[in-house]
């Protein structure tokens, strides 16, 4: 499912992203494919660097990353890229909204309207299911994988 990308991503984004990192934002930079956020740090500050799924894959902003060490390994003077907590230097983030539309889709759920927000789409928002696709979704025997943070999947098998 390919998430919609925003001309500006919002700050809300940049927060979640940072926060990997450890780190806050302090300003917008730059937009163009990617969108560009300066983080303080003590020593040299940071870029952050969030690309849109549309103008660049995962797969590519790693291929990136292996290419860029691969010119450090060879003594070519470029900025490093900087891990996460994670020790990872390439992430996917979501916002509330976007992760919580990922896992409607890929459930198929209703109309998948999650108009409304994250927390209220089911009782008043534009969320409709007909009354047979509901029991259906309830009765019938799914497995379905939630992931979590450390990347891993949590099952829940419904009989």
């Amino acid at each position: 499912m390919a998430l919609t990308w925003k001309k500006t991503v919002s700050p809300e984004l940049a927060r979640i992203s940072a926060r990997r990192w450890g780190a806050t934002v302090d300003h917008h930079i730059s937009d163009s494919g990617n969108s560009v956020w300066l983080i303080p740090q003590e020593d040299d500050p940071l870029t952050l660097r969030l690309t849109d799924p549309t103008y660049r894959s995962l797969t590519e902003c790693r291929a990136e990353i292996d290419y860029v060490n691969h010119l450090i390994a060879s003594d070519v003077r470029v900025a490093a890229p900087v891990a996460s907590k994670e020790e990872v230097c390439v992430e996917e983030a979501m916002t509330e909204n976007e992760r919580m539309q990922s896992y409607i889709d890929s459930a198929e759920y209703g109309n998948k309207d999650i108009s409304g927000g994250v927390d209220r789409f089911l009782l008043d928002g534009g969320l409709c299911i007909p009354p047979e696709e509901q029991i259906a979704f309830l009765v019938g025997p799914t497995i379905t994988n939630f992931p979590s943070r450390n990347g891993q999947s949590i099952s829940s098998r419904t009989l």
